[in-house]
This record gives C-alpha cells, structure tokens and sequence, in this order.
C-alpha cells in the first residue's frame, strides 16, 4: 500500500513534466545551520517506512557520470492533520549503504562503492551517519508542493539547504518526492578530485556538485 502510493505520487509527477513544484533542478545556495523544527500537539508525527524510502544520488566527471542510492537508518515527519500539510521533520542517512546503480561487479561496482565509502569521499568508518533536520517549511500555490529549508550534516559539517518537494497523504501514509537538488559537496569537505581544491588534477578531476533527490514514505 505504502509503495503504491509513492509509485502514483511519483507517476503523477511525470505525467505533468514536473521533477518538482516548480523546477527540474534547485541549485542550492547553502548557509550557516538553524534551529531545527521540534514537533508540537498540532502535528502528528509518522515514522518514515525504511524499506520503501531512498536518497537518490548522481555525480559527474569529464566525459561520464554515475548514479545510485542510499538507505534510511530513521526519520520521522511532522504533519497537520487538518489540511495534511507537512511543518516538519527529520531522516538520518545510513553511509554504509552508498550504492552504485550503474555498473555491476565486473564492470567497478564494488571498487566505485569502496572508494567512495573510503576517507577520500564519505569516510564512511567515522562518519556513518548523514542527517537532515527540517527548520522552515513554505507552502506554496501549486497543491501539494512545499518549500523546505533544513540543516544537511556529511562529515563535521552542518549547513542550511533548501529544495522543493511534491507531497501527498492518503490516510495515515504520507508521501513525499523532492526535485533534483545540486549539491557543492566540497562545501561538506569532501574534496577528492575537485579542481577548485587541488590543482592541476588534469583528467583526474571529479565534478564538486552532485544531485540528489529525496523519496519518502511514512509507515
């Protein structure tokens, strides 16, 4: 059921051409954390279904990119049961799941996955956990979509993002699907292969911006 609902939010979305509200991709322009929001007595608060949510992720280098995912290790949302709409939130990512979509075994999957678990990416070992706090949430006037601002933590470091989402309730499962957000992940620390970091890397250097997006869906 839950699945099913996540399935037609995100069918509905192609069929208008919407990857959002309002655009394909939110180039963020981040900024020093906030407060996070904290549940009150209006908002039910619904455990975020691990099995059914994901982070999407793709980065780019000269001449080629790839894609894959990673899994939920919490999260919960904040809804207002009078009109469903969402006031706020939080998920904490599982860096230990970072997976290459792309490539299969033969062709660098595990390699690709290694590295980028490894201490010149993720440094997954010490740092397993990424987390989102929502700190705003702007309705906007398309139905359904919202404005969500929020603290993103990778590594030591915890900056203020926003992206737009397209979400809807159907009973007590609530679902939410957001654009594509482009992430400088050299802002986080991660630095491997960004030319703005180390010179002259020549053909070995790797895009600093990857995209993301955020699939959710309550229990």
């Amino acid at each position: 059921m839950r699945k099913t609902i996540y399935l037609l939010l995100v069918s509905s979305m192609a069929v208008v051409g919407l990857g959002s509200c309002k655009n394909n991709r939110t180039v963020n322009k981040t900024g020093e954390a906030m407060m996070a929001v904290v549940s009150d007595k209006k908002a039910d608060t619904l455990k975020i279904d691990l099995a059914n949510s994901s982070i999407q992720w793709q980065g780019y280098k000269p001449g080629g990119q790839h894609n894959g995912d990673l899994k939920l290790k919490s999260g919960e949302v904040y809804i207002v049961p009078a009109d469903s709409s969402l006031v706020g939130g939080r998920f904490v990512m599982d860096m230990n799941t970072i997976n290459c979509l792309d490539l299969d075994e033969k062709g660098g999957k595990g390699k690709l996955e290694a590295h980028l678990k490894s201490a010149d990416f993720f440094d997954v070992a010490k740092y397993p956990e990424g987390i989102f706090e929502i700190t705003s949430v702007e309705q906007l006037p398309e139905e359904g979509c919202f404005r969500v601002t929020g603290n993103l933590t990778l590594k030591e470091t915890t900056l203020s993002i926003a992206f737009e989402i397209r979400a809807q309730r159907d009973g007590k499962v609530f679902a939410a699907a957001s654009d594509s957000i482009t992430l400088d992940r050299t802002l986080w620390g991660v630095n491997y292969g960004s030319k703005n970091v180390f010179k002259n890397l020549k053909d070995n250097l790797i895009d600093e911006n990857i995209d993301i997006q955020v699939n959710l869906v309550t229990e």
